[in-house]
């Protein structure tokens, strides 16, 4: 009795009403909370996204390294005693290049093509997971690969303004597709390479 007539009193002189504090300090204690999961959910989103970039980026590569092992487009070729570099054989001697990698194609084709679709497969999920970007680049160096078949056919008529001024059969033309597809492979492949770079750099598995 003496006890709850003192709280009375001691309400009534403090004028506070303790019930809608101890409600306020609940409800601010809720807020904090939900604040701080909040928070966590975003950095868990933030490592989640940024592990499914790591992980596309090395699937990519991955394919685009077993490709390059099976064809010719990091070609071994010595001057003398020295190796010459891809950039430097490209440069003085493109054609045969463009020879080594079309035999390679034709030989290894039954392995290039899988990972050809793979990559293919690869390039299209990217494109919500990296952005357009590298999307595009990969679609650019699937096309040169996809030149490559064996199987592939020159059924298409060139237009005047593709021949420039020159007049070519379909085979013909067909031939420079393929001599110009090649030669842009290492290219295509460094672009790719520089465009997943921030990804690879940026988290560890």
């Amino acid at each position: 009795m003496f006890h709850e007539s003192f709280e009375a009193l001691l309400a009534a002189s403090c004028g506070v009403d303790w019930s809608a504090t101890a409600n306020w300090m609940t409800a601010a204690g809720t807020l904090a909370l939900a604040v701080a999961a909040w928070r966590a959910l975003g950095k868990w989103r933030e490592e989640h996204a940024g592990k499914m970039a790591y992980d596309t980026s090395r699937r990519i590569l991955s394919l685009i390294y077993q490709i390059q092992g099976l064809l010719w487009i990091e070609p071994v070729v010595y001057r003398g005693g020295q190796r010459m570099t891809p950039e430097e054989v490209l440069a003085e001697i493109p054609e045969l290049y463009v020879t080594e990698v079309r035999k390679q194609a034709h030989a290894k084709w039954g392995k290039v093509e899988p990972l050809i679709d793979d990559l293919r497969a690869e390039g299209l999920g990217a494109k919500a997971i990296l952005g357009n970007e590298i999307s595009e680049r990969v679609r650019l160096l699937l096309s040169s690969l996809t030149v490559l078949s064996p199987v592939r056919t020159p059924g298409y008529k060139p237009t005047a303004e593709e021949m420039g001024g020159e007049v070519l059969t379909a085979e013909q033309f067909a031939e420079r597709v393929v001599r110009e597809a090649t030669l842009r492979l290492p290219e295509l492949i460094a672009a790719v390479e520089e465009e997943l770079s921030p990804y690879l750099g940026s988290h560890r598995a």
